[in-house]
């Protein structure tokens, strides 16, 4: 008898297991026989609190009974070398479940091994921190509150349609301050690199043609935040105390200007640094500060990476809206869709799409 027999759900387990092997590759230390009976060892670890349960380890959520039934019953009574290489195999797991469609996104990101505000959340297999004492109670309070917090839903947000993007970047960085990181995000959207952002001249603004060199702008709203960019050479900064001070920008023809406060002499041709577009992040969290208590934006962000994919996830979206998810599996797996993502990627943000 298979010895994984006795796993919870068996044969979802031996599936695994068989893809576990040939995925972690060769090693001289572990051979196949090795990592079988390795991954069949911390399978069975959590297969008791599985049954207790009633539930697959792939469904355990951070700060739930169950998980805290697996660190007082288990990872509490190993050693620190154990559990690494337990959270290791389980996180493996978690993700191969996920992959394999077997749980959502949802589930997938509220999991203790998976989840960021997990203290059990790793970065990759050799980077993770572990709690001396796992059951702490310090530990505990934080794992069960932490997907309630609403801000940890924000970090990195998809919305569900371009118009829902482009009304974010309008309200968020409405005051004119923000002109530049607006533009920045935007030309972000539309596909332009670092370097190309940093090229613009103004006068490769075509707002006749709604065009940017040859790039065209269908979006009305991001339009104008590309022309805001173009044609504002100064704002106010009004001070608490009602003291008003005017802000110019580098008396340049670039399209993206930083502020020629400290910048000394410069030429018209001037570039601003490249540091400048990988700060939006913290423009994003400034301005995110001055919304309204109340705004639906407050405290919702998104991460470059994300912006540059959302061009081409909104165009595949529409896709599976009118074609179904299976025809757009297809089209991955065919070469149809010439994008920097693969279907498991696109489901990961298609799971987190929506509209506020």
């Amino acid at each position: 008898m298979d010895i994984s027999q006795q796993l919870y759900n068996a044969e979802q387990k031996n599936l695994f297991i068989e893809d576990y092997i040939v995925t972690t590759g060769k090693s001289k230390q572990c051979n196949e026989i090795e990592k079988r009976k390795r991954a069949v060892k911390f399978l069975r670890g959590v297969s008791s609190f599985e049954y207790q349960h009633n539930k697959d380890f792939c469904t355990f959520k951070i700060g739930s009974e169950e998980m805290r039934s697996v660190y007082v019953g288990w990872l509490n009574n190993c050693s620190e070398s154990t559990v690494r290489i337990a959270i290791s195999i389980l996180r493996q797991y978690v993700k191969w479940c996920y992959k394999k469609e077997i749980i959502d996104y949802a589930t997938y990101a509220s999991h203790a091994l998976i989840s960021k505000n997990s203290e059990l959340y790793i970065k990759s297999d050799t980077e993770m921190s572990i709690p001396t004492k796992i059951t702490s109670p310090v530990f505990l309070a934080q794992n069960i509150s932490a997907m309630e917090n609403e801000s940890s839903v924000g970090d990195d947000f998809v919305f569900k349609t371009e118009n829902g993007y482009f009304n974010y970047l309008n309200v968020l960085f409405e005051d004119d301050k923000y002109t530049m990181p607006a533009a920045v995000m935007t030309l972000f959207y539309y596909g332009f690199s670092i370097e190309e952002i940093r090229s613009l001249y103004r006068r490769d603004v075509d707002s006749s043609e709604r065009r940017i060199r040859n790039v065209i702008i269908e979006n009305e709203t991001a339009m104008k935040l590309i022309e805001r960019a173009k044609n504002l050479d100064s704002y106010v900064i009004i001070k608490e105390d009602g003291y008003k001070r005017t802000e110019y920008f580098m008396d340049s023809t670039r399209l993206i200007r930083n502020t020629s406060r400290g910048c000394g002499m410069v030429s018209e041709d001037q570039k601003i640094p490249k540091e400048y577009c990988h700060k939006m992040r913290q423009y994003q969290l400034m301005a995110s500060k001055k919304l309204p208590r109340n705004s639906k934006y407050k405290n919702i962000f998104i991460k470059m990476p994300t912006v540059q994919k959302l061009r081409d996830f909104y165009k595949i979206y529409r896709d599976e809206q009118e074609l179904g998810i299976e025809e757009v599996r297809r089209r991955f797996n065919n070469g149809t869709y010439n994008v920097q993502f693969d279907f498991y990627a696109y489901k990961i943000m298609a799971s987190k799409a929506r509209d506020i």
